[in-house]
């Protein structure tokens, strides 16, 4: 076995945990920071508001909220996919490496979260509130929409620019030599077959 082949897993792991942190966790907890898509924090303020609660979620939504952002990233190509019913989209967003040909790699986040109970909060749960101190209160905060924003956010904010400046590419464009795709489901999505999932911020 080759030097390189034996050196891919530990590309990937590296991979997976430079995704793995939100990228709101580097930014100011600033109430008066504007509020424009340009910032992180507003970013996911405004794609927490988008209610993906059971027993109702707005599927529909938050995949349209994540296509425009993934729009504004050169070189990803989003496909929306319907596994079931049309009121439960699956977004592809896939980053073409250098070399179709080799194995990419898959991460995967749900859209949906548990129903929330608004008597029971102390901030409307669908209003994304930000404290002073930079906590945001709202339903699906952590489980699992700062996983959906944070993949597509790490690929905007330069992270996989800075795996691709040390891939072997042998093209003018910076990418990496696999190929990344993230699917961003409903409810685990477990029809599609997938090999990875990301949960709550961890690694499953």
């Amino acid at each position: 076995m080759s030097q390189r082949r034996r050196l891919q897993p530990i590309s990937a792991v590296i991979l997976l945990l430079a995704l793995s942190l939100p990228p709101y966790i580097f930014a100011s907890h600033n109430q008066d920071q504007p509020n424009h898509e340009s910032n992180p924090i507003s970013r996911f303020q405004n794609y927490l508001k988008i209610n993906t609660a059971h027993p109702k979620p707005n599927y529909t939504a938050a995949v349209d909220y994540l296509t425009d952002f993934s729009a504004t990233i050169p070189t990803l190509q989003t496909q929306t996919i319907y596994l079931t019913t049309p009121d439960k989209p699956l977004l592809l967003v896939t980053w073409l490496g250098s070399n179709p040909s080799l194995p990419a790699i898959l991460l995967n986040s749900h859209l949906d979260s548990v129903p929330a109970e608004p008597s029971k909060w102390i901030h409307d749960p669908f209003a994304a509130h930000l404290t002073d101190d930079g906590k945001i209160y709202a339903r699906g905060a952590q489980d699992d929409k700062c996983m959906d924003l944070g993949l597509l956010s790490r690929v905007s904010e330069e992270k996989l620019a800075w795996l691709a400046k040390h891939s072997k590419s042998t093209t003018s464009e910076e990418r990496p030599i696999w190929s990344l795709v993230l699917t961003l489901a409903h409810q685990w999505s477990r029809e599609a077959l997938l090999t990875l999932c990301l949960d709550t911020s961890t690694i499953l």
